[in-house]
Parts: C-alpha cells; sequence; structure tokens
C-alpha cells in the first residue's frame, strides 16, 4: 500500500486529492480497497507493464521500478487482485480485491 501512496504523491506535485476507501463486497466474500489520487494519470501505453519488475516512468534515480510490482505480489500471495483505471491529467484508480478469511470459531 505504501508504494500505491507515495506513486500517488508524486503525481500530484502541485497538489490533489488522495483517498483510500475500504469497503466489504458481501457476493464477492471480498473486502476492496480502493485508491485513488487526482495526479497526471498513467498513460494507455505505460499500463500493461506497471506491474512488471523493474518497469518505471520516473526519470533515473527517481525509482527502481520495483513499488508495483511488490504490491501486486503481495496481492497475488493472498488470492487477490488489483486493477488500475487511469486517464492521463485527470487521476488514477487502483482497486486491490482481497478475500475475507473466516476465522476458527468466528
Amino acid at each position: 500500500m505504501l508504494a500505491l501512496e507515495i506513486n500517488a504523491v508524486e503525481a500530484m506535485p502541485g497538489g490533489g486529492s488522495f483517498s483510500i476507501r475500504v469497503e466489504e463486497v458481501e457476493y464477492l466474500h471480498a473486502v476492496q480497497i480502493t485508491v485513488r489520487d487526482t495526479g497526471s494519470g498513467i498513460s494507455e501505453e505505460d499500463i500493461p507493464h506497471i506491474f512488471e519488475p523493474f518497469y518505471t516512468t520516473k526519470k533515473e534515480g527517481k525509482g527502481t521500478g520495483l513499488g508495483l510490482s511488490v504490491v501486486y505480489g503481495i496481492i497475488d500471495r493472498h488470492s487477490g487482485s488489483i486493477s488500475v483505471e487511469s486517464k492521463q491529467g485527470i487521476g488514477t484508480t487502483f482497486t486491490i480485491t482481497l478475500p475475507r478469511k473466516t476465522l476458527p470459531n468466528g
């Protein structure tokens, strides 16, 4: 999650709006986390690659391209999913869906 937050802040150098929303989605037996910003957005050409290790659109020395790859790996290991919607100049929304686990005797 921290990588998503850092990316959002860096995409809004002149300020903007950032939000995190967490909600239970009963019909999916899951929890959804929505991370939204009003930053610069991600180009359509870059979206298919953003979860690849070492892929970055940041200037040299400003990023390693590992943040979103690590986020993707953690979510995948927890049987979840992550999707992204973005429009350049408008902002980006990441939606994380994680299965809800029932605790024993709970």
